[in-house]
């Protein structure tokens, strides 16, 4: 096995064991990082985001300047897709893609790319078929992250962009000869007005050749992605395995008390029946119900099968939420934000045999193995005793709210081997 980590945050091992993405731009409070732990993730661009799509089958050049070809706008050394009015290319298209189902309005599709130097917009055009596409525009609703954020729209259709606070284009003071410095993150989330199945992007470089006092900017697009998603999540080439963290211990499940306790945040609202975000090998988790349901439900399995569960008062959400989970003989407590919402008492001996926590989206064992969608943020992740040396309660109701309150954070990146 060899833990891979990747400079834009994902990090994995290669037997699949651990799978997830490093976000430290959606965090609790300050001082802390979220992983993310999602479903499988598609890149629908495919590999033709990263090496030079000569057959033009997903992108392809607009008007291109005099004497240029389309092999003009791949740059070999940095492998990324060159644009410049009456530089190289005026506009990059990429092809009609199809996502392979229709996605429900208020579905969210991610664009991500890696930027330097000139732009002028984006335009994204959705549809039910591929005759009906239909612009975004500014009166949808949209997110801006990364290194980017909105400039203005241009005919209510067209996104411009300032990227590290830089306008990217030639007129209102641009300066996008300032972005050619180094790679900035570039992520739009279009929440869909409408059913869709095919999308459509246009980049747009439009008088590139003004820019920088008449010397002319060029702007580079370094791994494009459209993901399914509400956020960009790991620049993979194809497809990502099923996200999944896996958190040692070192105690005995059955004899010893103990709690674990972590920040959760939904970031969708896929319409799935369940969404599994701990568990221990399956037989004994906790897991968040579509919001038509709207709980938290904890089950454990003994070794007699017979299961125990019990839910929650509080409806899921996407806003975090920090979640408490003890053991104390027979019985076990989950807090949610500082209060005690469930607790449930067990008899005979929990069925599991496993030496790790899990925390995301996986099949497990005593189910059918079932896959259940996670699309879960988890951040400031504790394991440990639920009571000192001597016998008293460390992780008492008065203990967990004023952790609650105090959002306080836990060193515990030693029991992290991903940090």
């Amino acid at each position: 096995m060899a833990l891979i980590k990747e400079p834009y945050g994902l990090v994995y091992n290669d037997d699949g064991s651990l799978c997830t993405t490093y976000r430290d731009d959606d965090v609790p409070f300050a001082g802390v990082r979220s992983f993310a732990v999602e479903t499988a993730t598609t890149n629908y661009f495919g590999i033709d985001a990263w090496e030079f799509d000569a057959d033009q089958s997903i992108f392809y050049p607009y008007e291109l300047a005099s004497g240029k070809t389309w092999a003009d706008c791949w740059d070999t050394k940095q492998r990324a897709y060159v644009g410049g009015h009456n530089i190289t290319v005026w506009r990059i298209w990429s092809q009609i893609v199809d996502l392979g189902q229709v996605y429900s309005a208020g579905t969210k599709i991610t664009l991500s790319w890696k930027h330097k130097g000139y732009l002028w917009f984006i335009i994204f055009y959705y549809g039910l078929t591929t005759d009906s596409l239909t612009y975004f525009n500014s009166t949808n609703t949209y997110e801006i992250k990364g290194d980017a954020s909105l400039d203005h729209w241009e005919s209510n259709i067209g996104l411009h962009l300032k990227i590290n606070n830089i306008r990217t284009g030639y007129f209102w003071n641009g300066s996008p000869q300032h972005l050619l410095d180094r790679w900035y993150d570039v992520e739009i989330t279009y929440t869909l007005p409408a059913n869709t199945r095919y999308i459509q992007i246009i980049w747009d470089f439009y008088n590139a050749y003004l820019a920088d006092g008449g010397r002319g900017v060029k702007g580079y697009i370094h791994k494009p992605q459209i993901e399914v998603k509400p956020f960009a999540s790991s620049f993979v080439v194809g497809s990502r395995p099923t996200g999944i963290i896996a958190v040692p211990f070192y105690i005995d499940l059955n004899t010893e008390d103990w709690v674990v306790s972590f920040w959760h945040k939904m970031t969708n609202t896929y319409s799935f029946a369940s969404r599994i975000i701990f568990s221990i090998d399956g037989n004994f988790h906790l897991n968040t119900y579509h919001p038509s349901a709207g709980k938290y439900n904890w089950m454990c399995m003994n070794t007699d099968n017979v299961v125990f569960k019990a839910s929650s008062t509080t409806t899921v959400d996407t806003n975090w939420n920090f979640i408490v989970l003890t053991k104390n003989g027979s019985n076990f407590k989950v807090y949610i934000n500082g209060i005690p919402e469930i607790n449930l008492n067990y008899t005979g001996t929990l069925k599991y045999n496993v030496n790790n926590f899990k925390f995301g989206n996986f099949g497990f064992g005593g189910i059918g193995q079932l896959s259940y969608v996670s699309n879960s943020l988890f951040s400031n992740i504790y394991i440990g005793k639920y009571r000192r040396k001597d016998g008293t309660v460390i992780w008492t109701d008065d203990y967990i709210r004023e952790v609650y309150e105090a959002q306080m954070p836990f060193a515990v990146q030693n029991q992290l081997s991903i940090y």
